[in-house]
């Protein structure tokens, strides 16, 4: 394939991708902010060549102006947020290589950890800079989520969303659960050591229950699964 060739297939994926973040960036908003959001609406700069953004708005009138765009990131980077907490701008960056179908997951985490960075620099509280959410933070020495784990969380509340999205197929739902399964995991939110390594098993369910009480608030998906281990695993997976 020429150069030529592969440039226009490059520019024709960005476009996919910016007009899919378009159509599906409400719903995303939507359930990231949960009963915080209000609106969101389009925009455009007033310039000779306008660009379009979003205004997304809370329910105690607050607003953030949101723009996405897709362009070149290294390799192993999805995505990268730019964000002005002064003037309530926020940048999504998303790789131009990104696969449309994994679009909606990224941007509920970019979204997720952008809303915690705007919450706490306007509470003027300086960043948590250790992430809970991961088998092997220390839950002894910290009670707080970072901005990543809140988009851990904004992933974890959107999978959860489309494991029962009634327009989905029952193949999209069975695998936004696996996805949500697979996540749990990856977050330390449930022990993934045998009952039968007693003291292993003892030790992660300790963790896991810590990391969901401070999480509680924040996961909804928290409370369709109860919170007891065993029901976040059947409730997540999919298959027996």
């Amino acid at each position: 394939m020429s150069g030529a060739a592969i440039d226009a297939q490059l520019r024709a994926h960005q476009a996919t991708l910016i007009a899919t973040a378009e159509r599906e960036l409400g719903a995303v908003v939507s359930v990231v902010l949960g009963e915080r959001f209000a609106s969101i609406h389009r925009a455009q700069t007033n310039e000779d060549s306008p660009r379009d953004y979003f205004v997304v708005e809370d329910a105690q009138g607050g607003t953030a102006n949101l723009w996405v765009d897709a362009i070149p990131l290294e390799t192993g980077v999805l995505a990268r947020t730019v964000t002005n907490t002064t003037s309530d701008q926020y940048i999504v960056h998303v790789s131009d290589r990104l696969p449309s179908e994994q679009l909606t997951r990224v941007l509920a985490y970019e979204l997720g950890d952008a809303i915690a960075v705007r919450d706490r620099s306007g509470q003027g509280l300086a960043p948590v800079r250790e992430s809970l959410l991961q088998p092997e933070s220390d839950v002894s020495k910290q009670s707080e989520l970072s901005s990543q784990d809140h988009g851990r969380i904004g992933e974890l509340n959107w999978l959860a969303a489309r494991s029962t999205d009634a327009q989905l197929s029952d193949p999209q739902r069975a695998e936004a659960r696996a996805e949500f399964s697979a996540l749990l995991d990856q977050c330390g939110l449930r022990p993934m050591a045998a009952l039968s390594e007693t003291e292993t098993h003892t030790t992660e369910l300790r963790a896991a229950r810590a990391r969901r009480v401070v999480s509680k608030d924040f996961l909804r998906s928290y409370r369709a699964c109860h919170g007891a281990s065993s029901r976040w695993r059947a409730a997540a997976r999919p298959y027996g």
